[in-house]
């Protein structure tokens, strides 16, 4: 009974909880955790999404740094490219690493991705979805300058909305 509602439901993670305030579906930034020292952490998730700062709920894939989180499109491994994962080429500071998260499972390498990453002066690491959440918020809570970009646990299905539609031109 256990491992089934850990499968289907939320899990919850002992985090310290921060306050954040009710911001855009797309985009948390530092305004939004408070400036200053806050720092982005995933309190809780579940199949289909994360809950940053104990307060938001992002429905869809995710791209954290240490002071923002934002929706990510990508929702399968095979969505996965250099391409959407540009943004830890593009942002200041670059992140020394960025956390992968496969989803269920890490059996899928995405050697491509990662090879790129590092011709750009970028380690990844890639894991289950489970392990990227807890390793991010642990390298975040020591002050590193980590990035990671985490699918959710399953595919969003056909029928449900996408977060982006109408809000940015594809």
């Amino acid at each position: 009974m256990l491992a089934a509602s850990l499968r289907h439901g939320r899990r919850r993670l002992f985090v310290r909880r921060r306050s954040l305030s009710d911001a855009p579906l797309g985009m948390l930034g530092a305004a939004e955790l408070g400036g200053g020292d806050s720092r982005v952490q995933v309190t809780e998730y579940d199949s289909g999404g994360f809950e940053i700062g104990g307060d938001i709920y992002l429905p869809s894939s995710i791209v954290l740094l240490p002071r923002s989180a934002y929706l990510w499109r990508p929702q399968t491994v095979d969505d996965v490219t250099l391409d959407s994962m540009r943004i830890f080429t593009v942002v200041h500071p670059r992140p020394e690493i960025v956390i992968l998260g496969l989803g269920e499972s890490n059996a899928a390498r995405l050697d491509d991705v990662v090879l790129a990453m590092q011709d750009e002066g970028i380690a990844v690491e890639q894991m289950d979805t489970n392990n990227a959440v807890h390793t991010f918020n642990i390298l975040n809570d020591e002050n590193r300058t980590v990035g990671a970009a985490i699918l959710t646990l399953q595919p969003r299905g056909e029928e449900a909305t996408d977060p982006f539609q109408g809000r940015w031109p594809s």
